[in-house]
């Protein structure tokens, strides 16, 4: 694989996990609110997903910027926003980090009304899906790389960000279960020094004190259900796909021969679908049946759970680095491998 991608492989992997836990978590509230939650009640079970969303966007652009042979020259990528998609992602990409950067400013302090942090919400997943899109662009665009110029790039994107999207969110539902039963049943002391005082701050704003209400359990073990659901169909969809896929590479031009036979040297194809296999039958076979029939978080769903999340992020970073080996270009003196 073309490991000096590797920025770009870790940005665009990590940044569509965040968008599409972001939409997943929207999903959570609405579901919440129509089976008649407290606003606040969802917050409690969501918070710590949401203000994870951050911190794996910042992670990606951290990444990318290893990609720029000088980092200082990023501002420059937005000149042309009106014909570069290379603009549009970045723009979208800062679009995203500041409106959830304010969402969840105002969630943690309980500023302003519900409406207004509705909005912020509503424009950071809107924000989102703008970046999912430009980074799309960036490649399907690229109108001399016949790998790249494919319905394949929208699909395994977008599937990408539901998939591992949907894992990390029911992680962070699994997590704040398990951390308000712990929280009901430890007597937790005044801090006595600077770090006691930042670890209890950090967990009154990700795991609000208070027992999860009964009618929030049940809405953790349904959205956890629909999390996984999400996440197997996707994987499922991303596994069809590169039947068709490497099918259309196969009898398509020289070049896209050229592409089918980097994707299939040293196996990395192979380990890639074998992942993706095992990570779709571990959530459809095995956390599927613990949800539906736990009545608390046990360590076997923590540990199950935690082993599928691992395996879906390590099959899409070399879903990633498989979509590099794409970059072989038509025209003169450019069928390079």
């Amino acid at each position: 694989m073309h490991i000096g991608e590797l920025p770009m492989i870790i940005f665009t992997t990590v940044a569509q996990m965040s968008v599409g836990a972001f939409w997943i978590l929207g999903i959570i509230h609405l579901l919440g609110r129509r089976a008649g939650i407290e606003k606040s009640a969802i917050d409690s079970l969501t918070n710590a997903g949401m203000y994870a969303a951050g911190p794996l966007l910042l992670l990606g652009f951290f990444a990318a910027f290893f990609h720029l042979n000088d980092p200082f020259h990023a501002p420059f990528t937005l000149l042309h926003l009106g014909s570069s998609w290379l603009s549009r992602e970045l723009i979208s990409g800062v679009l995203y980090a500041l409106f959830g950067l304010i969402f969840a400013l105002t969630q943690w302090f309980n500023s302003f009304s519900r409406t207004v942090r509705d909005v912020f919400a509503a424009l950071t997943a809107l924000a989102g899906l703008s970046l999912v899109v430009s980074m799309c662009g960036v490649y399907y665009f690229a109108m001399t790389v016949p790998a790249w110029h494919t319905w394949f790039v929208w699909v395994s994107f977008f599937c990408s960000a539901f998939f591992t999207g949907s894992l990390a969110v029911a992680l962070a539902l699994l997590t704040t279960w398990r951390m308000k039963l712990r929280g009901a049943s430890e007597k937790h002391g005044e801090p006595r020094n600077i770090w006691q005082k930042l670890v209890a701050t950090l967990r009154r704003g990700l795991f609000p004190p208070g027992k999860l209400p009964e009618g929030l359990i049940d809405l953790t073990k349904r959205s956890m259900r629909i999390t996984t659901g999400i996440a197997a169909a996707a994987g499922l969809i991303i596994l069809v796909s590169y039947a068709f896929f490497m099918t259309q590479l196969g009898l398509g031009s020289p070049v896209q021969q050229q592409v089918a036979r980097n994707m299939m040297a040293h196996g990395y194809l192979i380990i890639r679908l074998v992942l993706l296999v095992i990570t779709i039958l571990l959530i459809a076979l095995v956390l599927r049946n613990y949800i539906s029939h736990t009545s608390y978080p046990q360590r076997s769903l923590v540990i199950t759970l935690w082993v599928t999340f691992v395996l879906a992020v390590a099959t899409e970073l070399i879903g990633r680095g498989l979509h590099y080996e794409g970059l072989v270009r038509a025209g003169i003196n450019t069928l390079l491998g």
